[in-house]
């Protein structure tokens, strides 16, 4: 063979597993019609391939970014096909839809967790710890997310569920929670608790995006008129 044709024909099998991989990559569109080239879509990527660069405290702001743009479809249209299947312990069933779920919910720990179990479940060793790993990953990007001592320095979370999974973590039984809000950093969770020692302790956690009356939302003008 040629050089020229040598490399012709490598040409073609590149232009191929390029192809090849444009057709695996999920094709994500807004309402608004855009496509989604949100920071948050692509770290995912990054992740799904093995980047180990990634910063996952980062990641979980971009989520949270990506889901308060009301333009982002942002729930997956297979997500109660899956919690059926999983919750009747049906795991290829459910792990059929995981991979559509998992691009709308790549921050979510629990979800990470689940998957990892029905692969063990199944026997698959190698998928089951690669998402046990995200699940650390993303916890280990709670956790770094601030210590707590102050407003400034608060927790970034994304539910009242997180709170109380840090104060958990952090050794502290919950016995008190309050509602606080600075002119400077937003709006906090303060829980107040006691470690196994009898120690208590106070931390914030900035619900400034996930608080009821937030104004951190993007509205949508497209969803006037999508139904």
């Amino acid at each position: 063979m040629s050089i020229s044709r040598f490399l012709f024909s490598g040409s073609l099998m590149l232009l191929f597993a390029l192809t090849l991989f444009s057709q695996s990559k999920p094709n994500f569109t807004r309402l608004d019609g855009k496509p989604d080239e949100s920071a948050y879509r692509q770290m995912v990527e990054k992740i799904k391939g093995g980047d180990d660069t990634v910063d996952f405290v980062k990641f979980r702001a971009a989520y949270l970014e990506w889901t308060l743009d009301e333009c982002n479809v942002a729930e997956s249209p297979d997500r109660d096909a899956f919690v059926a299947a999983y919750e009747a312990k049906e795991y290829e069933k459910a792990l059929a839809k995981v991979d559509s779920v998992l691009d709308y919910e790549y921050a979510n720990y629990n979800l990470h967790r689940a998957v990892a179990n029905a692969y063990t479940t199944l026997g698959n060793a190698e998928k089951a710890a690669f998402h046990t790993k995200i699940a650390d990953k993303l916890i280990d990007g709670l956790m770094a997310s601030g210590d707590g001592k102050f407003a400034k320095t608060a927790y970034r979370v994304h539910s009242i569920r997180e709170e109380y999974f840090v104060m958990r973590k952090l050794g502290y039984a919950v016995s008190g929670q309050a509602l606080s809000m600075d002119k400077e950093y937003g709006v906090f969770d303060i829980l107040t608790g006691k470690d196994s020692s009898g120690k208590s302790g106070s931390f914030y956690f900035n619900i400034t995006d996930v608080w009821v009356g937030s104004t951190s939302s993007k509205p949508c003008a497209a969803k006037k008129t999508t139904k």
